[in-house]
């Protein structure tokens, strides 16, 4: 339930979700953005019922479309989802999460993942449950966009890299938990530089993955 930063897009996900129609988020953002950290919040959130009356006694479930689609033909893999499908409508209080969306229409993986998309998108256009997918820029460019059908049903949410200042306080917080766990004695001022120095040099990954390994 940790989450430093991104307070904005939180507030945005859990009103998009609580909403009668077209209740899906579609989290864009680079490696390391903060995707699955904002999906983990609001787990936390609805864990402790602090989430809008639309939210309460939901339940927040990860589809895992690698076991999915694994060693299934197509007409095997119509058959999964068609149950997870009634499944989800007969409890009537699932979230659906969607890691690496875009696989669901990754032509170049089979026909088996665009009959994933073909046999998802008629229940995610009747607004029956909410879902939560999350996918990276240049598959959602690749992939995504070009299939308005699908794009349309989810609110298109930029998730972005948290500032330099709320890198430092996320890693205050890290700090304490390794002085913990390691013994080591860890300085505001070394948090400080391990941001900075990240910031500058390592921008193959993103705040504050990038620091953390340095720290």
């Amino acid at each position: 339930g940790f989450l430093i930063g991104h307070a904005a897009e939180c507030d945005r996900m859990t009103d998009v979700l609580s909403r009668a129609g077209n209740p899906n988020v579609l989290l864009v953002g680079a490696p390391g953005a903060g995707k699955n950290t904002l999906v983990a919040h609001l787990a936390f959130q609805m864990s402790r019922d602090r989430i809008p009356a639309p939210l309460f006694d939901k339940r927040l479930v990860q589809l895992d479309l690698g076991s999915l689609v694994s060693g299934t033909s197509p007409a095997e893999l119509s058959s999964r989802i068609t149950r997870i499908v009634n499944e989800i409508i007969a409890a009537g209080n699932v979230i659906l999460y969607i890691p690496d969306t875009h696989l669901l229409l990754k032509t170049t993986g089979g026909q088996s993942w665009m009959s994933a998309a073909e046999i998802l998108l008629p229940a995610i256009k009747s607004s029956a449950f909410s879902v939560i997918g999350a996918t990276y820029p240049q598959e959602f460019k690749t992939y995504l966009e070009p299939q308005s059908d699908f794009v349309s049903m989810f609110e298109v949410m930029r998730v972005q890299e948290i500032t330099e200042e709320e890198a430092v306080r996320f890693l205050v917080y890290d700090s304490l938990m390794l002085e913990r766990r390691y013994k080591p004695m860890i300085s505001f001022a070394a948090v400080k530089q391990a941001v900075k120095l990240a910031h500058q040099h390592f921008r193959q990954k993103l705040l504050p993955s990038s620091a953390e390994d340095i720290l």
